[in-house]
């Protein structure tokens, strides 16, 4: 909850001798939704693209040229 611990940051600043990367939330299930859709993709339907998460994903993949319906 990012109203609890600012999203990490809490943690980076107890130890900041970690050499970790913070993900929580949204950036990490963007991560693994991005990571499962195969490489010869050319298109996808998605649905919750006017969520900030959805928003986010759907210009990924439009970037990586994958026509988002």
């Amino acid at each position: 909850n990012e109203a609890l611990n600012g999203g990490g940051t809490l943690f980076v600043q107890k130890h900041p001798n970690l050499r970790v990367r913070v993900v929580h939330g949204n950036t990490l299930t963007a991560a693994v939704i991005l990571n499962e859709i195969p490489k010869d993709v050319k298109e996808v339907f998605l649905t919750g693209a006017t969520s900030k998460l959805g928003r986010a994903i759907a210009l990924y993949l439009c970037r990586r040229g994958i026509r988002v319906l």
